[in-house]
């Protein structure tokens, strides 16, 4: 769905675990997150009724390397022609600890910076450890757009107990991200939304409130 213009959502609420997916459709159109392969087929249909050619996306953004968020990167490549990237500590944590051998194996075109230029949308990229030591979010401060991947959820926050994972580092990028402005908060997984819910949290008011959730609940 358009969340707002230059922006389409599209939560996973399957009872499978999946992630989120959204993309920024600039000058150069930027998908995040592909998800598993079991759902490509069902995300390619619900980009299509939006009115977007799968085709034209330019580049593929994996917000960090687990399964349930880039599975699918190697496919949704052959169909496109995108570019991949991501962090530069996140695939050396992939080749390190070599996690996930059943994913087919994705090349990567670049490493992300700390800032991304889409035409026409200016992103910062985060580097946001604790879930993965690579994994990333993504801020667009003219909107005050805030995609989160795993780090912090709907009154929850990523699990710290796989391999890499640090709840020191993962309270640090949390206590981060809290300090921006935020009207949009995307998270990585609709973890706490009613099933019906559009899997965002909106306002402000709503955001800080979720962090100040988060706080009291884990630390």
């Amino acid at each position: 769905m358009m969340l707002q213009k230059k922006l389409y959502w599209y939560p996973f609420r399957g009872f499978e675990n999946n992630g989120n997916t959204c993309i920024f459709d600039g000058e150069m159109r930027m998908l995040v997150d592909p998800g598993h392969l079991f759902n490509l087929e069902n995300l390619l249909h619900a980009i299509q009724l939006d009115g977007l050619n799968i085709r034209d996306v330019d580049l593929i953004i994996i917000s960090h390397g687990h399964p349930d968020h880039c599975e699918a990167t190697s496919k949704l490549r052959e169909i496109t022609g995108a570019k991949v990237a991501l962090h530069r500590m996140e695939e050396e944590y992939l080749l390190k600890y070599n996690m996930f051998e059943h994913i087919p194996k994705f090349k990567v075109d670049f490493h992300l910076a700390e800032k991304l230029d889409l035409g026409g949308i200016e992103l910062e990229v985060l580097h946001t450890p604790g879930h993965s030591p690579g994994s990333i979010s993504l801020y667009w401060p003219e909107t005050k757009v805030l995609f989160t991947g795993d780090v912090v959820f709907y009154e929850g926050v990523g699990r710290t107990d796989l391999l890499g994972g640090d709840p020191y580092a993962l309270k640090q990028s949390i206590e981060k991200l809290a300090r921006l402005e935020v009207e949009y908060l995307l998270p990585g997984h609709h973890y706490g939304f009613p099933v019906n819910h559009a899997g965002f949290i909106k306002g402000r008011e709503a955001v800080q409130g979720n962090f100040a959730n988060v706080r009291s609940f884990f630390w």
